[in-house]
């Protein structure tokens, strides 16, 4: 189910589940995959937070936005919330954007920053985490994690699954490019996309490309299997930059 995961990824999903049953919930959700992750990985969290007791500072924050019921034995099997299986599909791309063949806790960690307007994704953007200066980092150092005697998240080659890739007008839904050949930009890049002919091909001249700022990015995520989903399209908005 999680062959890909390294074993501390795999441990921040166990701790999950447990601050889950916790907090009397009846699913794992993406807030306590941060408090999983602060138990089995804190410094990838405290790296981009500065000096702080961020430990007690996000549960506390949490134990704010997630009402506490009573708590619920380990031996019952919950299962991820929609939002926590975003944020596992959110971490295999950004695992495969990299070129990692593993995933680890610093994709979990960009997987929970994916959404900046979710419960978990505020409280990180909030306090200054910026995912693209995560995302570059990690780009130029490599994922840095090692459990034991196993290989670093980011080591090896990967074999990337095809995701279609639309580039789509912001307002109208426009789809100007099908099938994106390039990698999946993040917000706020500039795309830039050529006309085509009739027959699919692309025109060559410059006065046939137009430059586009993305805006939001859309992934939809498949339901099957539900323990372990993945991106099953993703869908790039954009505006013209001439007003």
């Amino acid at each position: 189910m999680f062959e890909r995961y390294t074993e501390k990824a795999r441990r921040v999903v166990f701790f999950a589940r447990y601050e889950a049953s916790e907090f009397g919930s009846s699913t794992i959700e993406s807030e306590f995959l941060l408090l999983g992750l602060l138990r089995e990985s804190k410094d990838v969290v405290y790296r981009w937070l500065g000096e702080g007791d961020w430990q007690t500072i996000l549960r506390e924050e949490v134990e704010k936005r997630v009402y506490k019921e009573k708590r619920i034995s380990t031996s019952v099997d919950l299962p991820l919330s929609d939002d926590a299986k975003r944020v596992l599909a959110y971490a295999a791309e950004e695992a495969e954007r990299l070129g990692h063949s593993m995933i680890g806790t610093e994709h979990l960690f960009l997987g929970l920053l994916h959404d900046p307007g979710s419960r978990c994704g505020k409280m990180l953007v909030e306090r200054g985490v910026d995912i693209r200066a995560v995302r570059s980092t990690l780009a130029q150092e490599g994922a840095s994690e090692r459990t034991g005697g196993e290989p670093r998240a980011g080591a090896g080659a990967i074999t990337r699954r095809s995701v279609p890739i639309f580039i789509v007008m912001e307002k109208s839904g426009e789809i100007l490019q099908p099938y994106w050949q390039l990698q999946i930009p993040a917000v706020g890049d500039r795309v830039t996309v050529r006309r085509n002919k009739d027959d699919g091909t692309e025109y060559a001249g410059e006065d046939d490309a137009t430059v586009y700022e993305v805006v939001h990015i859309e992934w939809e995520v498949t339901e099957t299997p539900p323990e372990l989903p993945f991106l099953s399209k993703v869908l790039v908005h954009v505006r013209n930059l001439v007003v």
